[in-house]
């Protein structure tokens, strides 16, 4: 009966654990903003001491909303991105830098 009981409550653990992590892979799309401050060789970004690749398919927009490229924003700069969970980790799919002026 023991044993039993120690099974039930394992798999209901087990089963928690399991929903709990296939909702946050499942979550789909998140928006963030943070402080971009490095853009790496390796196909990363930092935003906010955290780590997030960035592919050919990633949309950089400035200020204005109009499209430039990574490498044409003046660091450390404020930003909204969006970005998705996938096998490879955090990948952006969207930057835009904010208006806000960073302090030098």
């Amino acid at each position: 009966m023991k044993k039993h009981l120690t099974l039930i409550v394992l798999l209901a653990g087990f089963s928690i654990l399991f929903l709990t992590l296939a909702d946050a892979f499942a979550a789909g799309e998140v928006r963030a903003e943070g402080t971009l401050t490095s853009i790496e060789n390796d196909g990363s970004v930092v935003i906010d001491k955290h780590g997030y690749m960035v592919d050919n398919s990633t949309v950089v927009l400035n200020r204005y909303g109009k499209r430039i490229s990574l490498k044409r924003l003046a660091l450390p700069v404020k930003v909204c991105f969006k970005y998705e969970y996938t096998g490879k980790g955090p990948v952006i799919r969207q930057i835009r830098e904010l208006s806000e002026e960073m302090p030098q």
